[in-house]
């Protein structure tokens, strides 16, 4: 077992690795799991009505268990509820990659089929990998997604990754095998355009015209990085990229500490949050003194009280206190949390947070811009709820993925090993007046069309030409 663990709501997301016993079945442990275990199961599946619906997908399904867990798991609308299918190439005829690869190239340099709008060759925002998308010749409403080019190795080329069903207008139910990683999972998918479909949180893919298959693409560009760095565009302007708030929590403490200087003087400090899937809100920390302008009230949450959870977190502290090396600071958590959720087992335990202070409010940067995207979610949209509240902060950009409102994810293997799922063990406190944002996201403060190219240009500009908050 391995554990990160906070203590409240506001230092999430929390990462458990939870040994469960186990019933006979993956889908009976699924099940039992999710009713004991998921925050938002009380909520979202009043007076049986996810059992009846376990009794439809069951009766449609029959024996494909990948689709009904999946189904199961989107029944709650919550990226924190995720099921895949680990090593999915196991259960695939890769042997079909070559062949198949031959065969759609050919159909596409075919002038004599028409194609469909949403047929062709298209590449993910990540400049990672190149798919193509065509019709399925069995199923009316149907695309297969095929893989051109890819820097990855763990799934070959041509081989079919997808397989996309309609479920209404421009949106797709997804069976996926992730070319990264070789895991599956079920998407909700949306063509935006007949040039854009937009893959759940994962990627955008972008439709390329005139694509030669014989003169590969992905060599001649930079791949996306989930790493944080930051730099200074020009003496006004200081760019910090943070796509990660979970791999190397102190990143972003130490970009600060070696640009220091080079902040402090920035009149506009832009901060490009896109692609950022969440972790830990101690890794924005060290941003406060920035970006504070006064109090911030930090969300608070409701932890539920199962007994997976409780003895999963005895299990850590007593692995943490006999570490090698003793995390004071998790150990002085859990001792402090245990307690709480003893005395409120089975019931949901609340973690009230006090406000964020700073001990002063500085000059500059005067301005921060906040670029966020379709993929940020968790912990990101909780910086984003936190920090929207300092008069320096602006939203840039498109609505964000929206799974923030249940938290914590506690992540196990299924009884055969074959599937991997979390499930959301905190809610988050939603004063009387505001909105649920799972489902919807964050909306910017000035939008950002898809058409433009360059966003961090365009926040740059944009206060350029006089636009600012006002931080009177």
């Amino acid at each position: 077992m391995r554990h990160i663990s906070s203590l409240l709501l506001t230092s999430l997301c929390l990462l458990s690795f939870v040994g469960y016993s186990q019933p006979k079945d993956d889908i009976s442990f699924f099940i039992s799991k999710l009713k004991t275990n998921y925050a938002g199961f009380r909520d979202k599946a009043p007076a049986g009505e996810f059992d009846n619906f376990v009794k439809k997908v069951l009766k449609e399904d029959g024996t494909d268990t990948f689709r009904i867990l999946s189904r199961l798991a989107h029944f709650f609308k919550d990226n924190h509820v995720i099921l895949y299918e680990m090593n999915s190439l196991k259960y695939q005829d890769t042997l079909l990659a070559p062949g198949n690869l031959k065969k759609v190239n050919a159909y596409f340099s075919d002038s004599k089929v028409k194609k469909g709008i949403h047929e062709g060759y298209w590449l993910d925002d990540f400049n990672s990998v190149i798919v193509a998308i065509i019709r399925s010749k069995q199923q009316a409403g149907r695309y297969e997604i095929y893989l051109i080019e890819t820097i990855y190795n763990a799934v070959p080329k041509g081989m079919l990754i997808g397989k996309m069903e309609a479920k209404g207008g421009n949106n797709y139910f997804t069976r996926y095998i992730s070319p990264g990683t070789g895991n599956s999972s079920f998407l909700d998918t949306k063509f935006r355009n007949d040039s854009l479909l937009v893959l759940a949180e994962h990627t955008k893919l972008r439709k390329l015209e005139n694509y030669n298959p014989a003169n590969p693409v992905l060599p001649g560009l930079t791949p996306f990085r989930f790493v944080n760095s930051g730099r200074s565009l020009d003496k006004d302007n200081y760019l910090l990229t943070i796509p990660d708030f979970s791999y190397n929590i102190g990143s972003i403490d130490s970009i600060i500490k070696k640009d220091s200087a080079k902040i402090y003087a920035a009149k506009t400090m832009i901060l490009d949050l896109r692609n950022n899937a969440g972790g830990s809100v101690l890794a924005y920390q060290p941003l406060l003194p920035f970006i504070y302008t006064n109090p911030i009230k930090e969300v608070n949450g409701m932890i539920l009280a199962s007994d997976d959870l409780i003895n999963d977190y005895k299990e850590t502290l007593e692995q943490e206190l006999n570490a090698e090396k003793l995390d004071s600071a998790s150990v002085k958590e859990l001792q402090m949390l245990l307690p709480l959720l003893e005395k409120g087992r089975g019931g949901l335990v609340e973690t009230p947070a006090p406000p964020m202070k700073s001990g002063v409010v500085m000059a500059l940067p005067k301005n921060v811009g906040v670029i966020i995207n379709y993929a940020c979610q968790s912990a990101a949209e909780l910086f984003l709820l936190n920090f929207k509240q300092s008069k320096k902060v602006t939203l840039f950009g498109e609505n964000t993925f929206g799974a923030v409102d249940y938290l914590n994810a506690t992540f196990t293997y299924s009884p055969s090993g074959r599937y991997f799922f979390s499930i959301a063990t905190a809610k988050r406190a939603i004063a009387a007046g505001d909105s649920k944002i799972d489902g919807t996201g964050i909306a910017p403060d000035v939008p950002i069309s898809d058409t433009v190219k360059d966003w961090v240009d365009f926040v740059k500009k944009y206060y350029q030409n006089g636009a600012q908050k006002n931080t009177q």
